[in-house]
């Protein structure tokens, strides 16, 4: 049996015993006359080497659970002084097996950024540029929904009555001929969205 093979042995025989638990998870084993059977299983052992080869530390003071023989690698020279070659052998050697001291793990801290929704006053032109013109207050989102809902589908429409409106002197002229234009139910949003435009873009101007 491989060492690996002795320690889970070991440790099923610990874990029968109730010295030790389990990891709540099962496995299926094989016995030596190839039969197959699904057990918990066992938590983990190691000697003190093992546990520092994975990285884990044994508290200090800590009192091993259980002692027995695993193989260890040792080299011997042969017998005849005339040959310098060397030899593994194998070397039963008794273990001490501790209980794992648990990793302090520091889990990193990730932050949520979450952006606010802007209001949809600043959608339909807060902060209007007079230089660029009525035309360029309006998005390119809006510019398809006042065209769809508003105009009905004519964009060609929309864009010669933005122009007009754009060199109108006040709000109520650009209502007026926009009314003439286009039917002004209050009652969609759509209208209320391009009235609202027109108040902000006429009162910058004055």
């Amino acid at each position: 049996m491989t060492n690996e093979q002795i320690i889970f042995t070991e440790s099923m025989n610990l874990m029968e015993k109730g010295i030790i638990g389990n990891t709540g998870r099962k496995i299926v084993v094989e016995n030596e006359a190839g039969e197959k059977k699904e057990i918990f299983e066992p938590e983990k052992i190691h000697t003190y080497a093992g546990w520092k080869a994975v990285g884990r530390q044994v508290k200090k003071g800590e009192k091993s659970i259980a002692a027995f023989q695993i193989w260890k690698h040792t080299t011997k020279k042969p017998k005849k002084e005339d040959e310098e070659e060397e030899i593994i052998v194998a070397e039963e050697t008794p273990v001490v097996i501790a209980e794992e001291e648990p990793a302090i793990v520091a889990e990193p801290v990730v932050e949520t950024v979450v952006k606010e929704e802007e209001p949809k006053s600043a959608v339909l032109g807060e902060s209007l540029k007079l230089s660029a013109g009525l035309r360029h207050a309006i998005s390119l989102n809006d510019s398809f929904r006042f065209s769809r809902e508003l105009f009905g589908g004519d964009t060609d429409l929309m864009n010669r009555v933005i122009e007009q409106i754009s060199v109108m002197s006040s709000y109520k002229t650009a209502v007026a001929f926009l009314s003439s234009k286009v039917e002004l139910n209050e009652e969609k949003e759509a209208v209320n969205d391009f009235l609202e435009l027109l108040k902000k873009f006429f009162n910058q101007s004055a």
